[in-house]
């Protein structure tokens, strides 16, 4: 199955760095290891909600500083991905260097989940993670907590520890680039006292609540999964303050990970799954946080840098799939992507297609779809495709032949529908493209509020998630795509657009902060 991680790991990380404040150890003076100069080792998931702004760093690492050494350890799904960067990077600056890809062995935390039968596929393909938003939801995440802040069994995590070490070791570079959900990482790189730094792609409420004023992370900011609008109204104060509360507890109590710590400690691992402390005032942190679509926080760290969308463009649309741009140009398109690590159910798959329908009658507008059906299930899907594509209008796809930023940013697609994931946003933002959001998950709530709040889409089928009806998906589609309300979504999204244009380019502003990291290792 695809990585899971995403959809929950990367909002929970900001609760755990919110009560770091409460365990934050008195700083000690640390003497960090030189490795070899120009030398950077990226360390991250696989899945791409993680690990683009990663790959997007390393883009502009090859482009713009090609006196730089780009290593990257990740599970094999990944090598695809650097092999595109690199070779695009190449036409781009005949002076870059290739990336060397370094295939970590053993589960990723993508496979890792499939350990637990409660979370996997059910008979009809729906993905156990799936949750509501309010207290359902919190309550769902405060069941499963231990699962998602460590999904690995204990000799799992042990072995990627040793395996990640080892390659430090034999890379030795002048800097570490970490994922923040990737601890086994984090372990290795801190036990080798190596310089490093985080890139994220969250914003700024999501990773750093805990160091707002007065306690802000409890009644001030909207609570994980609530979808509650920012500033929170007075009538909702009290179930955020109990959202947040229900989720410290769980995180209080989880024997699971205190036995994995043991473990781990016992092994050789110091620190082992630290949820405090992960941000350290010496460590650069770089984050998505675009200054015109975002919850807007009362401190910002000052290591923290807000870099803006990060995004993965290895090509232009056209050199990607020339066939599949000259469809698009033909009419108004929009594009339906709920991210990599959502497969339909048979539900979901039909009630989308009823809804695609009902768009069609509706509208002059295209649609391309990407869409897997779960892997656990067999139905000859394609079959079901066959009047949708029999239009004419309809294109559907398992896997898309063109980078989403790039295809948003082609210029010719009308509205994206998406799951509300922090990078999907991002990419719409630079794009300037309007979305309708169709959470379906924790953090995605909140995303589809925002996208809302700020005027640059809305919260499809709010009534219903994280389910859908055809109905709904056609008069959220129509809205947004079409007539008065669509020039008006379409407005206010350029309008943001132009604004985080200004903020500089994201992969830049990171890039250069690693870079110059890397330029102070060991001659």
């Amino acid at each position: 199955m695809f990585g899971r991680i995403s959809f929950v790991v990367v909002a929970i990380i900001g609760i755990l760095i919110a009560l770091q404040q409460q365990f934050k150890p008195i700083p000690e003076p640390r003497d960090y290891v030189r490795g070899k100069n120009n030398t950077v080792l990226f360390l991250v998931n696989e899945h791409p909600g993680l690990s683009n702004v990663h790959a997007a760093t390393a883009q502009s690492l090859l482009e713009s500083h090609p006196d730089i050494q780009v290593h990257f350890g990740s599970f094999p799904k990944l090598a695809n991905t650097m092999t595109r960067i690199s070779s695009y990077a190449k036409r781009n600056n005949s002076q870059a260097k290739e990336i060397i890809f370094h295939p970590l062995s053993g589960l990723s935390s993508s496979d890792a989940y499939d350990n637990y039968p409660h979370l996997r596929y059910d008979e009809d393909g729906r993905l156990g993670h799936i949750s509501p938003h309010g207290i359902e939801g919190i309550n769902h995440i405060s069941k499963n907590i231990q699962i998602y802040i460590d999904p690995w069994f204990q000799e799992e995590h042990l072995a990627h520890f040793k395996q990640i070490t080892s390659l430090i070791d034999g890379v030795d570079p002048a800097v570490v680039v970490l994922d923040t959900n990737f601890a086994p990482a984090i372990e290795a790189t801190r036990a080798r006292k190596r310089v490093h730094a985080f890139i994220t792609p969250n914003m700024l409420v999501d990773n750093f609540p805990g160091e707002q004023p007065w306690l802000g992370f409890l009644w001030k900011y909207p609570a994980m999964g609530s979808g509650f609008p920012f500033p929170i109204p007075l009538k909702l104060m009290a179930q955020n303050i109990y959202q947040n509360f229900r989720l410290i507890s769980s995180v209080a109590k989880m024997p699971d990970i205190s036995a994995k710590q043991e473990f781990l400690k016992a092994n050789g691992v110091p620190d082992p799954i630290k949820f405090y402390g992960l941000h350290r005032d010496d460590v650069p942190w770089i984050t998505q946080t675009t200054h015109a679509a975002t919850v807007p926080v009362d401190f910002v760290p000052a290591n923290v840098t807000c870099a803006g969308p990060m995004t993965l463009s290895a090509a232009p649309a056209e050199d990607q799939d020339a066939e599949l741009m000259a469809w698009i140009k033909q009419k108004p398109t929009v594009l339906i992507n709920l991210g990599s690590a959502f497969h339909y159910s048979r539900t979901h798959t039909r009630i989308m297609i009823e809804g695609i329908q009902k768009i069609l009658e509706a509208t002059d507008l295209q649609i391309l779809w990407k869409y897997m059906l779960a892997d656990t299930l067999d139905d000859d899907w394609r079959s079901w495709m066959v009047p949708l594509e029999e239009t004419g209008r309809v294109t559907v796809t398992p896997w898309l032949t063109v980078d989403p930023f790039s295809l948003l940013s082609s210029g010719h697609i009308t509205a994206f529908v998406t799951h509300g994931g922090a990078s999907g946003f991002h990419e719409s933002i630079a794009a300037g493209v309007p979305q309708i959001v169709l959470p379906l998950w924790t953090d995605t709530y909140n995303y589809a509020q925002l996208a809302e709040q700020i005027g640059v889409g809305i919260w499809g089928c709010r009534e219903t998630s994280p389910d859908w009806t055809p109905e709904c998906l056609r008069d959220d589609v129509v809205k947004v795509a079409s007539g008065p309300d669509g020039m008006a979504f379409t407005a206010k999204a350029k309008e943001i657009s132009a604004a985080a244009r200004e903020q500089g380019v994201g992969r830049d502003t990171s890039a250069g902060i690693i870079a110059k990291l890397a330029r102070g290792g060991r001659e």
